[in-house]
């Protein structure tokens, strides 16, 4: 069996979910080191998971067995650690948003290519079989006939984001854009293409103090906004997305000349297929869709590591495609408010 050696870095929150995502990977025996700024939070989870603990983050990439690098950091240090993994030959995975600046992410990409890595986004409701199903029926000829072409799109995302103050502070990244519209963006240009018209309806912040980590907080980035676009390939598509919903929601609309789709992550939404012609397995008319339960972080990093071992980048998502997805990003950015 292939034998893939993948560093850590950062130990937080996502942290424990790629590590178990990395060791069921089927097709390599993964070994793990993990490595944070914070000793005691790497040390805290390499006992937790049994792994190999780096003594600091310089130390993990000074490991020449590495074969990738793994970034689960605040934004902010995503490119130092991604441009560094890279240089070095190590193939790379990093959580969303790859990076906030347009030039960073071509720099990357760049360098992605230069060194001929794998280089993948963690965009993780891609890997949603209810989400990547209704992606591959867009691609099918035939469904247009059942489902016509779709004309109006629907996204929304919400959650309380209470775990971690960062996530709520704009010079860390935070902020409902970074942390959610950007999901259910991504989402929208992976089924439409990209945008020809882009309009924020809203962005505005309505809890400048919140309970984060049963402590009260204060922050400063946005927790609500709402976006409006157009898509090249004619497509209205409206994003909601908020940190201030307290149970997690989310859900995508689609409504074709002849058919609408209703789907989500969460197996209690009622997620539907209705057509006026049959399609393949579902009958005219309304179809229910059933959520099977899935671990999604298995799907994402088993696909990473089936690409480092066939040495291809075919990854669902690129740091190519975090190129074009920072490009929309950096409209909505501009229309950010200030306090």
């Amino acid at each position: 069996m292939n034998k893939l050696k993948i560093g850590i870095v950062g130990c937080g929150k996502q942290a424990p979910k790629h590590i178990s995502g990395l060791l069921s990977a089927t097709n390599a025996k993964v070994s793990i080191v993990v490595a944070d700024l914070s000793q005691d939070a790497a040390r805290d989870l390499a006992e937790k998971f049994d792994v190999e603990l780096a003594d600091s983050v310089d130390s993990l990439f000074e490991m020449a067995d590495i074969d990738a690098i793994d970034v689960c950091t605040p934004v902010p240090f995503h490119y130092d650690l991604c441009l560094r993994s890279m240089r070095l030959g190590k193939h790379i995975f990093c959580e969303k948003p790859l990076v906030t600046s347009l030039e960073q992410a071509q720099e990357l990409e760049r360098v992605r290519a230069e060194q001929d890595v794998v280089g993948m986004v963690g965009y993780l409701y891609r890997f949603a079989p209810m989400l990547s199903s209704f992606k591959g029926y867009l691609a099918n000829k035939a469904f247009s006939s059942s489902f016509g072409e779709p004309l109006v799109a629907n996204f929304r995302i919400g959650g309380r984001g209470s775990h971690q103050v960062w996530k709520h502070k704009k010079e860390t990244g935070g902020g409902a854009i970074n942390e959610m519209l950007v999901h259910m963006l991504d989402l929208a240009m992976w089924y439409f293409g990209p945008p020809d018209t882009l309009d924020v309806l809203y962005c505005d912040q309505l809890l400048p103090s919140r309970i984060i980590g049963g402590e009260l907080a204060e922050v400063d980035a946005e927790d609500i906004v709402q976006v409006k676009l157009t898509t090249q390939s004619g497509v209205l598509v409206n994003i909601q997305a908020d940190m201030l919903t307290p149970s997690f929601t989310q859900f995508v609309e689609v409504q074709g000349t002849k058919g609408t789709f209703c789907g989500s992550i969460q197996p209690t939404y009622n997620s539907y297929l209705f057509l006026e012609e049959k399609f393949e397995d579902f009958n005219k008319g309304m179809n229910k869709l059933e959520s099977k339960p899935s671990n999604l972080f298995e799907i994402q990093m088993g696909q990473f590591v089936d690409s480092i071992i066939d040495r291809n980048n075919s990854v669902s998502s690129t740091i190519e495609d975090s190129v074009n997805l920072i490009r929309v990003m950096d409209q909505i950015n501009t229309h950010s408010y200030e306090h």
